[in-house]
């Protein structure tokens, strides 16, 4: 199974293998509120996420995963 590296920063940080063939299919969905930073942070996730086979929805109604982004 190929794995990929994902880190994610902030109150709960996870630094971790994540497995790219279970989860190539796995929707998230990423809300931001707060500063330019919290926007910031946000579009990293997203492209943390992508970079591992996730797929990124614009609803929560969509997603297997909602990330809501707050200070």
């Amino acid at each position: 199974m190929p794995l990929a590296r994902l880190t994610i920063y902030g109150c709960n940080s996870y630094n971790g293998l994540v497995d790219v063939e279970a989860n190539h299919r796995s929707r998230v969905a990423l809300e931001t509120l707060g500063c330019k930073l919290n926007q910031a942070e946000t579009e990293s996730l997203a492209h943390q996420f992508m970079q591992v086979g996730y797929q990124l929805v614009a609803s929560s109604s969509n997603a297997d995963i909602c990330i809501v982004n707050t200070c």
